[in-house]
């Protein structure tokens, strides 16, 4: 398979929520799926770790800012403490 970060980055972006992709959302795991299963991807190991585990906000966090450390923080999401 020949690695396009173009459709990769698109792929990331439909799965946390980009509904103006023209990715289905099945086929966007689909694609990541195989790009991070593929040893000879040329993957940061970092992107790699995030696809593998599917935490696609800290691949797309990645993706903007690769020297930065990632945290999967989602304006979405609230936490409740105990």
């Amino acid at each position: 398979m020949e690695f396009d970060l173009f459709k990769l980055t698109a792929a990331i972006a439909r799965i946390n929520g980009d509904r103006n992709s023209d990715w289905s959302l099945t086929n966007a795991l689909l694609h990541c799926d195989q790009v991070a299963r593929d040893p000879e991807t040329p993957l940061d190991p970092h992107l790699r770790h995030y696809l593998q585990r599917r935490s696609y906000v800290k691949a797309a966090a990645f993706l903007q800012q690769p020297a930065s450390q990632h945290t999967a923080t989602s304006p979405n999401i609230e936490t409740q403490s105990q």
